[in-house]
Order: C-alpha cells, then sequence, then structure tokens
C-alpha cells in the first residue's frame, strides 16, 4: 500500500500525520503544509503552504511532488502545449490550433497570450490572471479587483513575494531547490533534501504565524514500491 506519512518529533515523542486526502479515482496522495495563511479579507492576501501531490506535475524547486504557493510556472513541451503547472493550483494545458492559437481542454475557459515582449499572460477561470516571463517564471497575480502580488526575480537565488498590503515572503534558493522560507515577521523555515534531492524535513520557528503544536522540525519519509 502506498502511504506518505509526515511525521512531527517532539523531543523523544513522535506523532504521525497521514496524507490530508486521497484521491477517490486513481488512490493519489495530497498533503498540505501551511505556513502562513492569509487572515485579511482579501482572497488575493499573502499566504505561503507547502503541498505533496503524488499526481503533480514533475519535480519542482523543493524536490519531486512538492510544491509551494507561489512555485508556479509555465512548461513548454516538445509539441508546443503550453502547461500552466505548481502552487496550489489544478493544471490547465493549452494546446496549438491549426491556426496557431493556444486552446484550453474543453470545458476549461481559461486562457493564454504570448505578449510582443515575450511575456506570457495566462486568465483563469475566476479571473485572476498570472504574468510569467520569458522565461515561463510568475511575475505577477492579479485579480478582478485590481489586487496584486508581485515576484521579483532579479536575483536568481531568492524570489521576492508582495502582497497586496505591502506584506513580504522571501524564498532563498540553493542549487536550484528552496533552502529557506522567510515569512513576514522575520521567521524562516528551513528546508533539508536527502542524496535524491527529496524533502525529507524543514524546521521552522516556535513563535510565528502558525505555532508548530508538536516542536519545530517536521520529518518525511516516503514508502511503497516507488518510494512515494
Amino acid at each position: 500500500m502506498r502511504r506518505f506519512v509526515t511525521t512531527l518529533l517532539l523531543l523523544m515523542s513522535v506523532v504521525v500525520v497521514h496524507a490530508e486526502s486521497v484521491h477517490t479515482i486513481n488512490g493519489t496522495l495530497s498533503h498540505i503544509e501551511p505556513l502562513y495563511l492569509n487572515t485579511t479579507d482579501n482572497p488575493l492576501g499573502l499566504d505561503m503552504k507547502l503541498k505533496y501531490a503524488r499526481d503533480a506535475f514533475g519535480e519542482s524547486v523543493m524536490g519531486p511532488y512538492w510544491t509551494h504557493s507561489y512555485d508556479i510556472y509555465l512548461n513548454e513541451n516538445s509539441d508546443g502545449t503550453m502547461v500552466f503547472v505548481g502552487g496550489m493550483e489544478q493544471m490547465h494545458f493549452f494546446f496549438l490550433d491549426r491556426d496557431g492559437n493556444y486552446v484550453p481542454r474543453m470545458g476549461d475557459y481559461s486562457k493564454i497570450v504570448h505578449n510582443d515582449d515575450n511575456a506570457w499572460v495566462v486568465t483563469l477561470n475566476d479571473g485572476r490572471v498570472f504574468t510569467f516571463d520569458q522565461m515561463h517564471r510568475l511575475k505577477q497575480i492579479t485579480d478582478q479587483h485590481g489586487n496584486k502580488v508581485l515576484v521579483d526575480r532579479s536575483d536568481p537565488e531568492y524570489a521576492k513575494i508582495t502582497g497586496p498590503l505591502g506584506k513580504t515572503i522571501l524564498v532563498h534558493y540553493r542549487d536550484d531547490q528552496v533552502h529557506w522560507i522567510e515569512l513576514p515577521d522575520k521567521s524562516k523555515f528551513v528546508m533539508r533534501y536527502n542524496k535524491e534531492k527529496r524533502l525529507v524535513s524543514y524546521t521552522g520557528p516556535v513563535k510565528g504565524p502558525i505555532v508548530p503544536l508538536f516542536g519545530p522540525t517536521w520529518n518525511f519519509s516516503y514508502c511503497g514500491p516507488k518510494n512515494y
């Protein structure tokens, strides 16, 4: 049986938390770890979550099947198909038609536009607009009310994420993986990976927006024939 287990350690005590949900059709597991939650009435307010999803698209900056709220990017397949993937969002596929226009899957009313400056703009069904740079990295999220989340990647080792109220989350990268995440109160969550670049633990501050219930370190183990 494939299982994903999160182990929270406190001194000599071990508490096991199973995956949050199981897909009823394909049996894949998913799990969400909140680091910082939006406490405002603004639906586009700043937040930061980690997500494990066995059916996620490939690898990310947090290793196989892991992502975070703003690890959202475009993937271009060899056949020209563009895939909107990452974060807490579901994947959206855009296919080239005979006229060279991008069209979504049937029943998906999201849109993608390639601008003259090589930026890409994806508009989802709920009205949110995601702008990506020419390297397919997320630059900005806006909603129909004009609220904005800005992602500054001018320094390749950092992603500075600024919410509508000016609060900032800083993500530091090392060896192309998330090394630590700094929240608006300057507290940090530090990630650790194994030789296969899989996330095996993260350590968070005792004080912060989310106070760890059983201690500051979360350890992850993967079980099953394919190390799920």
